[in-house]
């Protein structure tokens, strides 16, 4: 996840204003929270995949943050190194923004034909049509 933190951080300068319409309806999405924040809590929670039968495919614990790009993005890297010749549908509930973070940053280029983003239903309320 290191390197992925990484080039997250490199390439801020070209992830400036690519935000869908509903990010600022997430809080996910516009995690405003600082170290100060984590300061008492060494571990926040866990971000996970699973596949279509819910089986865990991957467990990434959140350490010190709240809930950061690079997590999603290092569990879609590692999920493709694995799955070489599949197509991959990526349910999350900023699906939207996930995307457009990953195409705009030119991050996961080489698969990005492969993964198919949507959003949940249970999350749609706070999304534009486009996002479905």
């Amino acid at each position: 996840i290191a390197s992925d933190i990484e080039q997250l951080t490199a390439t801020e300068d070209a992830a400036t204003g690519i935000n869908p319409p509903c990010s600022e309806m997430h809080k996910a999405a516009d995690d405003t929270r600082n170290g100060t924040t984590w300061d008492k809590c060494d571990d926040n929670g866990l971000f996970a995949s699973t596949c279509r039968h819910d089986v865990p495919l991957m467990l990434i614990n959140i350490y010190k943050t709240g809930e950061k790009l690079y997590y999603p993005i290092s569990i879609l890297r590692n999920f493709l190194a694995d799955f070489p010749n599949h197509k991959v549908g990526v349910l999350y509930d900023i699906g939207c923004h996930l995307e457009a973070h990953i195409t705009k940053r030119n991050l996961l280029s080489d698969r990005i034909s492969d993964l198919r983003f949507g959003t949940s239903v249970f999350h749609s309320y706070v999304h534009e049509w486009s996002c479905q």
